[in-house]
């Protein structure tokens, strides 16, 4: 489940990246606006199918941090998501690193 979370966060994480580049596109080529206009409309959908499994997939029991974590006040699913990824795989063997690893303590090296 870990694996599917890391996945479909790098995809949507991709399909992001390339909506915000397109939105770009269509303020500098005015004369491509509708095929740019399209693709992205379509990027957006998908962008939205990926939420949707993400959602559900934090739904699950073994990620429920997530559900907590989407709690917070300015935390939405997908952050708390790629969260939830972060401090379940056992990658943070102190709480100090994780501190350090989001960047709330500039003095941990």
């Amino acid at each position: 489940m870990q694996d599917q979370l890391d996945q479909l966060l790098l995809a949507r994480r991709g399909l992001a990246r390339a909506a915000a580049s397109l939105g770009q596109q269509q303020t500098e080529l005015p004369h491509a606006q509708e095929p740019l206009s399209r693709a992205l409309a379509e990027l957006k959908t998908q962008l939205r199918a990926l939420d949707k499994q993400i959602r559900s997939l934090t739904a699950q029991p073994e990620l429920r941090v997530a559900s907590r974590l989407a709690r917070v006040p300015g935390i939405g699913p997908v952050t708390a998501a790629a969260l939830a990824s972060r401090l379940t795989d056992g990658r943070f063997s102190h709480p100090d690193k994780l501190v350090a690893y989001i960047g709330l303590d500039v003095g941990v090296p």
